[in-house]
């Protein structure tokens, strides 16, 4: 159940010191399996003829804000991912510490095969290339966009929580959808309707020193506003279509995916 919920009580120094190196042992391996794949695709032939992404869906908490896992909060720990890009015609690296997108992932993938626009449900046509991740400089602003990035509390884990520790539920709103709005190096946290905290990443990257901007508040706020206004006519006009749990292909998905056995 711990590993599922909020911490019920803050860990001890060994269970904290415990818990990271298990994870360290566990990125090692990690480490260990991408570099078996990385020489496969280091061949002539995927060097000329491979695009090749590498991404995280996730990080993981380790008791950091009160929480354990990755089914909560849009904490740094949680929504800073690596991302890393190789494309055929490309022969020199580049690093970009700017902030982007996982989200512009797909257009960059379309970018690279030749789309130039496309036609959204429910939404305006998008340029692609104006979200590819390819057109970046090193020189080029895009710190003026706003990112946005939101997590829905897992009812699996809701429910345990109703049951063993209903009280952790209202202590830390864990039930309301929560957005992370960044622009630049400040970032607001946003609790469906009940907070909104700002932080600033660049002298406080473990976000432990929340403050107040009415100005800059409102400013996340709209850009919020905006993002879920159009999430919301999407979903309103969207087919919606039922999936069973008992459907064998779902239930291969998910034994692919390690959910289950």
């Amino acid at each position: 159940m711990q590993w599922m919920i909020p911490l019920i009580e803050p860990f001890q120094e060994i269970e904290a010191a415990t818990l990271s190196d298990m994870y360290d042992a566990e990125v090692a391996y990690q480490d260990h399996l991408l570099s078996r794949l990385i020489s496969v695709l280091d061949s002539n032939y995927h060097r000329d003829n491979t695009m090749v992404i590498f991404l995280a869906d996730h990080g993981e908490m380790l008791g950091e804000h009160g929480y354990m896992g990755h089914g909560f909060g849009v904490f740094e720990e949680l929504i800073r991912v690596p991302l890393f890009i190789r494309q055929p015609d490309v022969t020199s690296g580049k690093k970009f510490d700017q902030r982007v997108s996982l989200t512009q992932v797909f257009y960059t993938v379309l970018d690279y095969f030749g789309v130039e626009s496309l036609a959204m449900p429910y939404a305006d046509e998008v340029d692609v290339r104006s979200k590819s991740l390819l057109r970046m400089k090193q020189d080029e602003d895009w710190s003026e966009n706003f990112m946005i990035s939101e997590a829905y509390a897992p009812e699996n884990a809701l429910r345990i929580m109703q049951r063993h520790a209903p009280s952790l539920i209202e202590q830390m709103n864990v039930d309301r959808p929560q957005w992370a709005v960044y622009q630049r190096d400040e970032k607001m946290i946003a609790n469906e309707d009940l907070s909104r905290m700002l932080y600033d990443l660049a002298g406080d990257p473990s976000e432990g020193k929340p403050y107040q901007n009415v100005n800059r508040i409102n400013d996340f706020s709209k850009a919020l506003n905006s993002y879920l206004e159009l999430a919301g006519v999407r979903r309103k006009g969207a087919t919606k279509s039922k999936f069973l749990l008992t459907d064998e292909i779902i239930q291969q998905r998910l034994r692919d995916l390690g959910y289950l056995e």
